[in-house]
This record gives structure tokens, C-alpha cells and sequence, in this order.
């Protein structure tokens, strides 16, 4: 079940969830992680050059943990983030056989705090393997929704929000008299609604 690919590491766990250590996080957002390891290591030894897990431009999901090894919940907080090279991409192979990674986190959140991961405190990287350009559009059409407050009470006053209705939709309407309402611009109605 996902309750138990998403625990601590063990057979059950999801093979593409590493545990990592944070060394550094530079002013552009590039994360650089040590240590890592898979929660549910694969049989066969990775053969780094050729693998898809964790390379460039892997799209990633990276999680904050209490502790190494904590298990994930439905509600953390996941930064989006692009596998990238350390330098040269012949240098990757080795840098995975010593267990480093760098991920690109300002690639998909162009305003990342770099601040966000304290140095030596751990995260959870989870592996999308697939492609980033193809989830770039996506995911911040996704962030700027999370971030933009729907107009007229978040929905409220449009009676989208079915726990919290409006009883009367021209609430505005009834506060002015029928003076008012003949001679009232319709864009300052709409605008006066928008503030509301």
C-alpha cells in the first residue's frame, strides 16, 4: 500500500525514496546532499553511468525529516527540485558511488529560500524518474494556484464553498439603496465585490 511505501527503510519501503544528509545549500538554490541511501535497496549493485535513478534532469520531490529515516506524512511539505551535475557530468558517476548528489530546488520555485534546509539535518529525496522540462509548466501552474486567493471571499460569495454558503448572492446589492443601485458604475459594483 502507499501507507507502507512511504514508511522508514525496509523491504516494504519504496526503492526510489533516499534518505540524504544536507552539507550545503549555495545562494542559487542548488542543494548538494551526502550520504544518501535507498530506503529498500535494489538486489543488484546500481550501475551509476547507466541508470535513470537519480540522474540529470531527474525531477525530484524533497521532504524535510525530523530524524533520518522518519516515516513521510500525507502532509509534508514537498520542495520540487531538478537532479543537476556537480560540475562535469563524467564526474557524476563517481560522485553517486560516493553517495553525493546535487539537486537544483530553485528550477521549479524560483523564490526557494536557501535557508529552507539547515546544513547537516536530513530530507527524504524522492526519485520521479522522469524528465523535468515536461513537469515544469505543471508544477508552477500548480504553485501559483495554491498561492492565489480566489476573488469574492475566496469563493464564498460565488457559492463554491459548500461548507460556508452565502445566503442572499447579492449581499453588496442589498447594503445600497435603489437610488444607488440605478446610478451605480457596474465595474465599482464588481470591484466593491472583489474587496469584499
Amino acid at each position: 500500500s502507499v501507507k507502507e511505501h512511504m514508511g522508514g527503510p525496509g523491504h516494504k519501503a519504496s526503492t526510489h525514496i533516499y534518505d540524504c544528509k544536507v552539507k550545503h545549500v549555495d545562494s542559487d538554490g542548488v542543494a548538494f546532499f551526502a550520504d544518501f541511501e535507498s530506503r529498500n535497496p535494489p538486489q543488484a549493485q546500481i550501475h551509476w553511468r547507466t541508470t535513470k535513478r537519480l540522474s540529470p534532469p531527474n525531477l525530484v520531490g524533497v521532504v524535510a525529516l525530523k530524524s533520518q529515516g522518519n516515516s513521510l506524512e500525507a502532509t509534508d511539505l514537498i520542495k520540487w527540485g531538478e537532479i543537476v551535475y556537480h560540475g562535469h557530468s563524467r564526474d557524476e558517476e563517481r560522485r553517486r558511488q560516493n553517495k553525493q548528489l546535487a539537486v537544483n530546488l530553485s528550477t521549479i520555485a524560483a523564490d526557494f529560500d536557501p535557508d529552507y534546509f539547515e546544513e547537516g539535518s536530513y530530507v527524504a529525496v524522492i526519485d520521479c524518474m522522469t524528465f523535468v522540462p515536461e513537469w515544469i509548466p505543471v508544477l508552477k501552474a500548480l504553485q501559483s494556484q495554491c498561492r492565489a486567493r480566489l476573488p469574492f471571499d475566496s469563493g464564498r460569495y460565488l457559492n463554491l464553498m459548500k461548507s460556508n454558503p452565502v445566503e442572499n448572492k447579492n449581499s453588496v446589492l442589498n447594503t445600497l439603496s435603489p437610488d444607488e443601485v440605478a446610478s451605480c458604475d457596474i465595474l465599482t459594483l464588481i470591484g466593491d465585490m472583489v474587496e469584499m
